[in-house]
């Protein structure tokens, strides 16, 4: 069921002070909390993004995605997007089209496969978007 969902939301890409900002959506059926959502990669133009450089933005917190794993009581709800913010080398062009891609793994901590092991579902998504300026 996952695969089949965009996790990245059409038209979102928005230029930043410090590189690009672009919507995320939760590509499960239910909602989960942040400690089961892993942001594997993130991409610009084909170029790998380090994970020091990537915050996820949710409900008015920014945190580190490294963060993430120890949030065991906030939830990621399926109705909500989140941002993904990036920091960039170079500062990125307005109405310029990027290609932007995300990885994103999912653990269902009520679906165990094994012995201290639950379902996990890595899924990749890429998209081409026009960037606009911040909204603030």
């Amino acid at each position: 069921m996952g695969a089949s969902l965009k996790i990245i939301d059409d038209d979102s890409l928005q230029i930043t002070e410090n590189g690009v900002m672009f919507g995320i959506r939760l590509n499960w059926y239910r909602s989960l909390p942040l400690s089961c959502v892993t942001i594997e990669s993130v991409e610009v133009e084909e170029k790998t993004i380090s994970k020091e450089n990537i915050s996820f933005c949710y409900d008015g917190g920014k945190y580190k995605i490294d963060e993430m794993e120890n949030m065991t009581g906030k939830y990621w709800y399926v109705q909500d997007s989140a941002g993904l913010s990036v920091d960039l080398p170079e500062k990125a062009e307005l109405n310029r089209d990027y290609k932007i891609g995300v990885t994103i793994s999912l653990r269902m901590p009520y679906i165990p496969v094994g012995p201290v092991k639950f379902l996990t579902i890595p899924t990749k998504f890429t998209s081409v978007q026009k960037a606009r300026q911040e909204e603030k």
